[in-house]
């Protein structure tokens, strides 16, 4: 049995951790978001944090121009910053702040649209870049004001999105993602995407980076995807901004970890748009943890869907506690799905989206689980519930006491005799339903084929 804190999710320390691979944790990922995904590395694991924050100031001399960030990358590193860059960094960094700001004042000035659109355009990029997110969204959203287009409203929406969703506000940027999904339904079809210079602004907008990363296959897969350079599979623009948009809907919903609902889906078709900001194994987990946290009837059809899927089994090639974990819940081991999450917890809270989340996230799947496996009976012993479950039983009876207060299932306690009993109709309800109509489809059945076969031998008379 496991003890009284099993489920003391918030308790599971990450000061050490076994089998991390930095790399994998950052996979393909580029820019701020490699940045940022090194950084809460190196901030919560001290075994790592000279290696994390090396890298990830490395990262933010190559990919950005964010003078701050580097500084705190080199302090947790306990390295010497390389002044020089320092230097020239802030000198452009100022004097492209003034160049642009003095053009897009003439711009205005001079009332001309378009050029007003591209003035704040390129401030917003700027900002972007030297990790002023705040100032840049103010930007994004006045290019969305003198946007004169569907393909230029587009190409707003898409940066204020990710920008928006780095500044830790997914409501706004899900706001940005529906209406860059309602601007790129209203462009033509008959338009040729990745054609024109709209189009290839337009696809650029999705990409975070600053600069190429390598020839890596998610590199080249992600500047064909967001910078309008066809690949060899002819794949439609269109279809790669709609993945983008999907991406960050998701990205955005589990940051937002809304508990009174299951977690999202994560769409098989969409896997294109998350590459450089999450990597495989990170969305490998988001879709087991999606599956988990699903409450309803149809988790069994969703838990074998996604084990079956091909875009699953690829994403945890690198990691196999994701599809171990789903195996054992399609399975119906409970014990053993707790007990992989509690060993791989560190894989889940060292991700920078879901990692603050934790806690309250597999609390909440763990109530679920509970709520779903009591749905099969009509009344089941508080003992059994706890072998299955491979608690103690005073942590079974918290567990059950929480389950009726939040109201997953209706359910009543006989504390004297130590019995759940479950209110309403059930599975098993359900289950001996159908069987009752099926065995009176059967007698029904068995009655025609008795008066056929007597009519057939001149027994009885047909009406």
């Amino acid at each position: 049995m496991v003890g009284r804190d099993a489920l003391m999710w918030d308790d599971a320390s990450v000061a050490t951790v076994e089998r991390f691979s930095l790399e994998e944790h950052v996979g393909d990922t580029r820019g701020h978001a490699r940045v940022h995904r090194l950084l809460y590395v190196a901030e919560r694991v001290p075994s790592l944090r000279t290696a994390a924050a090396s890298a990830a100031a490395d990262t933010a001399k190559s990919d950005t121009r964010d003078i701050e960030i580097y500084q705190a990358a080199i302090a947790l590193a306990d390295a010497e910053p390389d002044k020089s860059w320092i230097e020239a960094t802030e000198k452009h960094v100022r004097q492209e702040a003034e160049l642009l700001t003095a053009e897009l004042r003439m711009y205005e000035n001079n009332m001309i649209t378009e050029s007003v659109r591209m003035g704040h355009n390129d401030l917003g990029d700027h900002y972007v870049r030297s990790g002023r997110f705040s100032d840049a969204l103010v930007h994004y959203d006045k290019m969305r004001e003198f946007s004169m287009s569907h393909e230029h409203v587009l190409e707003a929406n898409l940066r204020a999105m990710y920008t928006a969703f780095v500044l830790g506000i997914p409501d706004a940027a899900l706001s940005y993602a529906d209406k860059a999904a309602c601007a790129l339904s209203s462009i033509r079809p008959a338009a040729t995407p990745g054609q024109n210079e709209s189009w290839r602004t337009t696809l650029a907008a999705g990409s975070i980076s600053i600069a190429p990363r390598g020839p890596t296959p998610g590199g080249a897969s992600i500047d064909a995807l967001f910078r309008g350079n066809p690949q060899p599979d002819g794949v439609d623009s269109r279809a790669q901004i709609s993945s983008r948009i999907a991406a960050m809907r998701t990205l955005c919903r589990f940051a937002a970890c809304d508990l009174t609902k299951a977690l999202p889906e994560v769409d098989a078709g969409s896997e294109l748009g998350f590459v450089d900001i999450v990597p495989p194994a990170a969305l490998a987990w988001y879709a087991v943890l999606g599956v988990l946290s699903d409450p309803g009837t149809g988790k069994n059809g969703r838990c074998s869907k996604l084990s079956e899927d091909a875009m699953f089994k690829r994403l945890s090639e690198s990691d196999a506690a994701p599809r171990d974990i789903l195996h054992a819940f399609r399975a119906g081991d409970m014990r053993r799905t707790l007990l992989l999450l509690r060993q791989h917890i560190a894989s889940i809270r060292l991700d920078p989206i879901i990692g603050g989340h934790v806690p309250q996230m597999l609390s909440s799947i763990t109530q679920r689980m509970l709520a779903r496996y009591l749905s099969a009976y009509r009344r089941v012993s508080v003992g059994r519930l706890a072998t299955v479950f491979g608690w103690e039983e005073d942590m079974m009876r918290t567990q059950l006491l929480e389950l009726a207060l939040n109201g997953l299932v209706e359910i009543q306690i006989d504390w004297p005799a130590q019995t759940v009993t479950v209110s309403g109709t059930t599975e098993r309800d359900a289950v001996d339903t159908i069987l009752q109509h099926g065995r009176a489809a059967a007698q029904m059945r068995d009655r025609l084929i008795i008066a056929l076969k007597m009519e057939a031998a001149g027994h009885v008379v047909g009406a």
